[in-house]
């Protein structure tokens, strides 16, 4: 699964370490799930956008599938 969690987190000036510990996951696991080498569950993708204040569709998405927002984006 594709993320925008590095994205998000620069637009918020959030670093890693600050983002785990409000998601309540941790470091290494958080820099697995941005760079694709780990699958959160759904109380994890929960957690990390809560923690960005951005909506789980508007960080996680499916590769291959485009979202009506990033289609609006890339217009």
């Amino acid at each position: 699964m594709k993320n925008n969690i590095a994205g998000r987190r620069s637009d918020i000036g959030m670093n890693q370490e600050e983002l785990a510990v409000a998601a309540s996951v941790s470091r290494p696991h958080l820099s697995e799930i941005e760079n694709d080498k780990a699958e959160p569950g759904g109380e994890v993708m929960l957690r990390i956008a809560n923690a960005l204040g951005v909506k789980v569709e508007d960080i996680f998405f499916a590769s291959g599938v485009v979202h009506t927002q990033q289609s609006k984006q890339a217009i």
